[in-house]
Order: structure tokens, then sequence, then C-alpha cells
């Protein structure tokens, strides 16, 4: 089996840890920077939040087709130069309007480093242990996911805004640098003329399909758990996010050497069911205990339908639509996110976060069918290592 523990694959994860260690620090102290720090209303913080979101989203098809049409290295580094830049911004930002139009370009930013880094993994990470791979891959966002927000937080106890910005950037600077050490191996380009069809990768249309199912559901768990929490009477409910990506670290390598070895099999029909029972055992909740018996299994299932699919996606397409394949399913992804969160918080206005998360449950049915109808034969049949 092909050496996966090299220089070059530290290199990536260490890019990837410092990225998202500083993409979670802003995530948890930007909120608080524009209530706190420049007086403004929770509404304004909806809208630096939602602007970062939209560009993200909007930049990630272009992300795709500036990958595999101009390369993965030279695009890596700008949008990992990029972030920095943005991320250094903060340090000067005095008034809203100055932090929104930030925002806008840290999304462009995020859009272009988040596509690039998973694409550059795939070509990086030998094709007989890929799936392994972008599950250690992962797992160095998922630590970002755990220790970010908690550092943000501890740091603001003792110092001003700005020196939490500072740091922050630090570790985007430390992105770029092991960003720059990456050898990237050559790949066969074919010149593409920019179009929306160029931009969607068809083959992983079904993928993305699950991956959005998903996101609709993830969101709706993410973006309530700590209302939720509270509603419950938990004392800290922010260890809901804590539990969830420690146990999503434990587990993606695990997933990842399982398809390597044996295929997907059931693995995606079982991941996506324990996340199921993850939103239905919130749903029943009445205290603790349900609550973070629930962030654990959807830490397991959430650890094996993520590298899964991302595996998936990067075996059913050759190198050089990589690029376009990465930016059709993380952007399908971060549309049902979003737009998981504004549909039920409309649900939990009406019924209560209960019957919200009952009806969370039900759409991941959708993805469960789809995936065994169609999507489970399709990559058997068309898997490329």
């Amino acid at each position: 089996m092909s050496k996966l523990w090299n220089k070059n694959f530290i290199a990536l994860l260490l890019t990837n840890l410092f990225t998202a260690n500083c993409f979670y620090i802003l995530l948890a102290v930007v909120p608080l920077f524009v209530v706190e720090g420049l007086q403004m209303s929770k509404s304004h913080v909806g809208l630096v939040m939602g602007a970062f979101s939209i560009t993200g989203v909007l930049t990630r098809p272009i992300a795709g087709f500036l990958l595999d049409n101009i390369g993965r290295r030279v695009i890596y580094i700008v949008a990992l130069s990029l972030f920095m830049l943005c991320t250094v911004g903060y340090i000067f930002t005095a008034t809203f309007i100055t932090l929104l139009t930030l925002r806008l370009m840290h999304g462009v930013g995020w859009g272009l480093v988040s596509t690039s880094g998973s694409t550059v993994a795939a070509d990086v990470i030998p094709p007989s242990r890929r799936a392994e791979g972008l599950g250690y891959f992962g797992m160095s966002m998922s630590i970002g996911m755990a220790m970010g927000p908690a550092l943000g937080v501890f740091m603001l106890k003792y110092l001003p805004f700005e020196d939490v910005f500072i740091y922050s950037a630090i570790f985007a600077l430390a992105s770029v640098l092991f960003g720059l050490s990456i050898k990237m191996p050559p790949f066969e380009r074919k010149a593409v003329k920019f179009s929306i069809k160029a931009l969607v990768e068809k083959r992983v249309l079904g993928l993305a399909l699950i991956f959005m199912f998903y996101g609709i559901s993830y969101g709706s768990v993410m973006g309530f758990a700590i209302l939720y929490g509270n509603q419950l009477n938990v004392h800290n409910s922010g260890l809901f996010f804590l539990i969830f990506a420690i146990v999503m670290i434990i587990i993606r390598p695990i997933v990842g050497k399982r398809l390597d070895r044996g295929g997907v099999g059931h693995s995606m029909g079982f991941g996506l069911l324990l996340v199921m029972g993850a939103i239905f055992m919130l749903s029943r909740a009445t205290g603790q205990t349900l609550y973070f018996a629930a962030a654990v299994l959807l830490g397991v299932g959430g650890g094996i339908v993520v590298p899964l699919l991302t595996a998936m996606t990067m075996n059913v397409v050759p190198a050089n639509r990589r690029g376009a394949a990465s930016a059709t399913v993380y952007t399908c992804l971060d549309i049902g996110i979003g737009g998981g969160g504004v549909l039920f918080g409309r649900i939990a206005d009406l019924w209560g976060i209960s019957t919200m998360y009952t009806i969370s449950c039900v759409f991941l049915i959708v993805p469960l069918i789809f995936y065994y109808a169609r999507e489970r034969g399709y990559y058997e049949a068309n898997k490329n290592i």
C-alpha cells in the first residue's frame, strides 16, 4: 500500500489546521465584535455572517473552474494569501460598512480556500489511500472546529478584539507558509471555455444531492443547538459542539480506511441512519442526557457521511475535473446548510424547536432512498481508482 504519511501530507494537514483555527476563531469572535466592539444590533450580526456565506457559495464554482484550468498551486496559494489579508483587515476595522465589505471579500477567500484545499488533498494523497487521507484532512478541520471557538472566547477574556484578530492573522500566515511547502503532482489540464457547463461536474450531481439534504438537516441542528440546550436548561450547552467535533475527529480516519479497503457498501446508509437517529433523539430530549447523547451520535454519523461523500466525489472524476467536482458538491452542501437554517428557523418559530427537529429528521429519508436506488450502484460502476 502506498505511503500516506510524508512531509507533503503533514504540510497539507498543518495548512488546513491553521486555516480552520483562524476560521473558527473568527466565527466565534466576529458576532461579539459587531455587538460589543461596534455597538450594533443582532440583526447586523446576521448581515455580516450572511455576507460571508453568500460570497463563499458564489465563489466555489469559479474556484473549481480555476483549479482545473489554471492549476492547483497558484490558486491555492492565492486563496490562502487572500484569506490571510482579509484576516489582517479585521485589525483595522472601525465601522460596520468596512466590516461588511471585508466579510464579503473574506467569503471569497474562504470559498477559494475550502474548494482548493479538498482538491489539492485529493491530488496529494495516494489513490489507494484517498478515503483514509481525506478522513485525516477533514479531521484537521474538525480539530479547528473544536479548538477555534473556545480559543477565541478564551482570548477575549484577557485581550481586546484587535489583539485577538492579530493572533488569528498569525494562524492565517502560518497556513500560507505551510501551503507554500506543499509539492503538488502534475495533472493533464484540458482547456475548457468558461461556461455554466464547465463550472458544474454532472458526474457528481447525485452525490451533491445527498450532500445538500445532509446540509439541510445539519444546518437545522447546528443553527439551533445552543438555543435548544438553553430551552432544556442544559448547563453549558456549548459542549454540544465540542463533543460533536471530538467524535468526528475519532471516526473520520476509521471510515476512510474502510472505504479504501472494502468499498462503500452499506456505510453511507448506516451513517445517514445514525444522523437521523441523532436528530430524532434531540427532538425527544427533555434534559442533558439525550441532548449530549445526540451530539455523540451526530458526530459518528457525520464522521461517516462527510468523508465518504468527499472520497466518492474524487473517485468518480478524472484529475482534471476534481476542482469542478469539489465545487459542485460543496456548493450544494453550503446551499443546504444555509437553506436549512432559514427553512427550519421559520418552522421553529411556528411549532417549536422540538417539532422542527422531528421534521428535519424526515428530510434525510430522501438521500437514504436515493443512495440505495441510484448512487451506490453508479459509484461502484464508475469509480476510477
